[in-house]
């Protein structure tokens, strides 16, 4: 063998370590955790969230696996809301702040500590715990916050627990349903509940010289009490198919 074909050889030798030691199923695995912890039994909780202090009621019940985590728990909620998700959120619980690996490396940008940033409370790693060590018993609640600027403020409550058939566990997909709701998400970067309340006058006064613009960011025929069902059920839906097809890298290069 000559010396090119014994370097070239070797070349490949060393890039089938390479891609042999970076098993891409592993490094997407490390990026992107699964919707539930397999090593946890699982219940099927019936948890309802509400929008604080809305003008218009606003609240959305919702079949989940208990072994769900929380850090997916979290983006389940604000979709079944029917926020954007784009902005920050927080999960609370009395004096303990759930955040994921990634939210904790950009309060660590801010260089404050998070005795700083948030102030006598405890942080806890949101995808290392599931939705069972959050909501223990029936009656349970946390409180979530979406966009710190407008400050949407939400009360979660576990309303029951059931268990599921084992038929159902054994053969079919454990998943997130939704069950019921009512009444419109408002929409992002509304100015909060007291920017939402003055939209919903305005839309109702057409001489109001706002009338049209939000007539037109809303929608005609925009129902403050409308829910749709479906439209929440399909951005539930998709939700955890993406996580499920990143996971069996269907988005491989």
């Amino acid at each position: 063998m000559s010396s090119k074909s014994e370097a070239l050889s070797l070349k490949w030798q060393k890039y089938s370590q390479i891609m042999n030691y970076f098993d891409p199923h592993e490094i997407i695995s490390s990026l992107v955790m699964p919707l539930i912890d397999t090593t946890k039994r699982t219940r099927e909780y019936i948890v309802e969230i509400s929008l604080d202090e809305a003008p218009v009621p606003v609240v959305r019940r919702l079949s989940v696996p208990s072994n769900l985590y929380v850090g997916h728990f979290v983006y389940v909620l604000v979709y079944a809301m029917g926020w954007d998700g784009y902005h920050l959120t927080e999960l609370t619980q009395g004096n303990t702040l759930w955040r994921s690996t990634k939210e904790k490396a950009m309060d660590a940008e801010s260089g404050l500590g998070y005795e700083e940033l948030y102030p006598g409370m405890k942080v806890r790693n949101s995808f290392r715990a599931t939705v069972s060590q959050l909501l223990k018993k029936v009656g349970d609640e946390c409180s979530l916050t979406y966009d710190m600027g407008d400050s949407w403020h939400h009360t979660v409550r576990l309303v029951e627990i059931r268990r599921y058939e084992d038929a159902q566990v054994r053969f079919s997909n454990i998943g997130v349903e939704l069950l019921s709701g009512e009444g419109a998400c408002p929409s992002d970067d509304c100015g909060g509940v007291s920017g939402y309340e003055d939209i919903l006058r305005i839309i109702q006064d057409p001489e109001d010289s706002n009338y049209e613009h939000f007539r037109s960011l809303l929608g005609e025929g925009f129902d403050p009490a409308y829910f749709d069902f479906r439209a929440i059920r399909r951005r539930l839906y998709d939700y955890e198919r993406t996580i499920g097809e990143v996971l069996h890298g269907f988005y491989e290069r």
